[in-house]
């Protein structure tokens, strides 16, 4: 049997690299985010760089229905290990310990953010659940005019609501947007703050996002999203979809303002408006 069809079979994604198939690794082990196994085209003979695990996929996986049932059921283990956690920081990570856009080297190591050939041109930080498990990377482009500005490995994977375990002022977190808009507040010495990534997650799973917060202590929730018609009617909204337990309360920028842009001075006047 020839390779490629065997492959398709077996629905496995391949990428043609010149005489061999560039694949995930068929190490169910092995969490392969980006593709570090190589199939001989011809001979079938394979082997991971990642982990090192090798083999000859004509013999291993040939094709009969209970050998590809035993496939799927490795990679649906595999795919599932991703939901749920169990990432790790990928070997040659280097540890980001620069200032950028007004944040300190400090700060950036305290959320794990490093930079690796992977990833080019993009900061990751390491996304975790509130059990510690990484359950994605998130990598932003350190030039601002790039496109896509952020990217989620692996594809696709659902963020939670970050971080998972905030420092509570008062019983209180303040949600933000973005992960920078959180990461400058943190900078300016609001450690309760909390980054939804978007407002689409938190509308579908409101309850469910909030509730290992209301586990830490948390009985009252500032939203403070960004200052543009967008930003104040999705404040309005998860207002009214937080639970009247939490107290909600809309804290509004100026227009144009987002809390990734507010300076020591200005950080300071809001904290005081807010706490006294």
């Amino acid at each position: 049997m020839r390779v490629d069809k065997l492959l398709e079979q077996l629905k496995i994604e391949h990428i043609s690299k010149g005489a061999d198939y560039l694949v995930h690794c068929l190490n169910p082990e092995h969490t392969d985010i980006n593709p570090s196994m190589r199939i001989d085209k011809v001979t079938g003979v394979y082997g991971c760089f990642g982990c090192g695990h090798k083999g000859n996929i004509l013999t291993d996986y040939g094709y009969n229905p209970s050998i590809v049932d035993a496939i799927i059921v490795k990679l649906k283990k595999k795919i599932s290990r991703l939901l749920v956690g169990g990432l790790s920081v990928p070997e040659g990570a280097m540890a980001f310990k620069h200032e950028h856009r007004g944040i300190s080297p400090e700060t950036y190591q305290t959320f794990g953010a490093f930079t690796h050939e992977t990833y080019e041109g993009r900061i990751v930080f390491p996304i975790t659940s509130r059990e510690g498990n990484i359950v994605a990377f998130l990598g932003r482009y350190t030039h601002s005019d790039a496109s896509p500005k952020y990217k989620v490995f692996p594809k696709g994977t659902p963020l939670p609501l970050y971080p998972p375990k905030p420092d509570l002022h008062k019983g209180s977190i303040i949600l933000v947007e973005g992960l920078f808009d959180m990461l400058n507040l943190y900078e300016h010495g609001v450690k309760n703050v909390v980054a939804t990534f978007g407002t689409s997650t938190i509308y579908k799973k409101i309850e469910e996002s909030l509730t290992p917060y209301e586990l830490l202590g948390v009985n009252k929730i500032y939203i403070m999203f960004d200052g543009d018609k967008a930003g104040h009617v999705a404040s309005k909204k998860i207002k009214h979809l937080i639970p009247e337990r939490f107290s909600p309360e809309r804290i509004e920028l100026p227009d144009d303002m987002d809390p990734g842009m507010l300076d020591k001075g200005q950080v300071d006047y809001l904290m005081k408006g807010i706490y006294g």
